[in-house]
């Protein structure tokens, strides 16, 4: 008779969403199917301009969900942060909670307020790249790139499974569109599309407005030219990633993708252009997985991270 092997014990972690609106903690457990699952969570406002009052709130949530249960052990803290990160311990800064919030020892915190535990702290895109390749639309991947497009564009690379935790996101890489020296996000976020519309004398729209007229075949020449130029920028974008890094998937999210059904196929078409005289991996899209708990589980994959 073949041996009886025992099922693999659920491991947990103490997860931090660190955004710029929310303030979520919450315990997360993996079992043996390796499917991250929210065992409990606390959510609020996000502290403001304020780093004492915003670690100070961290820790008192934490400790709230982990007094729920206090049968449930981890070893590990990850903490997923809207901003640059030194070390995968410190918020350098967060631009989103104020010009004071810089310099924010979070690992350093986390690990004084639950001394047997070990914390990682990761960008926020990077720590929802980590989580869709480890867990999620990339896990059957060796090399992917997150983006988000949403108000801003967030980015995180994935090498062999392993995360390559930059401090610097690729929404922030400067282009030359019009003439002018800008960041990638200025105009082809969600945010940095109504900054386009109005340049192009569409007036104040946003972007679901823009992709709402583009859906229902609005033929404005300016709305056209204004589309065009934003998936060929973008194409752009995404072709010179692909010539830099060479990955088999790019998972994207964020509100812009709401409307992928107007953009998607002109973008991968305009992304592979750009590829055409290299022998490179074509650009292949996926679809996140985790949606609203993409930050929460971020931080788990920080944390489960640390046991490997």
């Amino acid at each position: 008779m073949a041996p009886v092997r025992e099922k693999a014990a659920t491991a947990y972690t103490l997860a931090v969403d660190l955004g710029a609106t929310n303030l979520r903690v919450g315990l997360v457990s993996l079992g043996s199917d390796n499917v991250p699952a929210i065992v409990e969570q606390v959510k609020g406002p996000t502290p403001e301009n304020d780093p004492e009052a915003l670690v100070d709130k961290i820790i008192a949530d934490a400790k709230e969900v982990v007094s729920r249960h206090p049968d449930l052990k981890f070893k590990t803290i990850g903490v997923s942060a809207c901003g640059q990160i030194a070390d995968e311990r410190t918020a350098m800064f967060l631009p989103n909670l104020g010009p004071k919030v810089r310099d924010v020892r979070l690992a350093d915190a986390l690990e004084k307020a639950f001394p047997f535990a070990k914390c990682r702290v990761a960008n926020d895109a990077n720590a929802e790249a980590l989580s869709e390749s480890t867990y999620g639309a990339a896990k059957d991947y060796a090399d992917s790139i997150f983006v988000t497009i949403s108000s801003g564009i967030g980015t995180g690379y994935v090498y062999k499974h392993q995360l390559i935790n930059t401090m610097m996101e690729g929404g922030r890489i400067i282009i030359t569109f019009d003439g002018k020296l800008v960041e990638t996000e200025y105009y082809l976020s969600g945010n940095g599309i109504s900054r386009l519309c109005q340049e192009r004398g569409l007036g104040n729209l946003k972007a679901y407005q823009f992709f709402q007229r583009l859906r229902e075949h609005d033929q404005d020449p300016k709305l056209v030219a204004a589309y065009n130029d934003w998936v060929k920028y973008l194409g752009c974008f995404f072709g010179n990633l692909q010539r830099m890094f060479n990955v088999d998937v790019y998972v994207l999210s964020g509100g812009v993708m709401k409307s992928q059904d107007v953009f998607l196929k002109d973008l991968l078409k305009v992304s592979n252009a750009y590829l055409k005289p290299y022998p490179l991996k074509p650009v292949v899209f996926l679809d996140a997985k985790f949606g609203q708990d993409a930050g929460l589980l971020g931080g788990a994959a920080c944390g489960f991270s640390l046991e490997k």
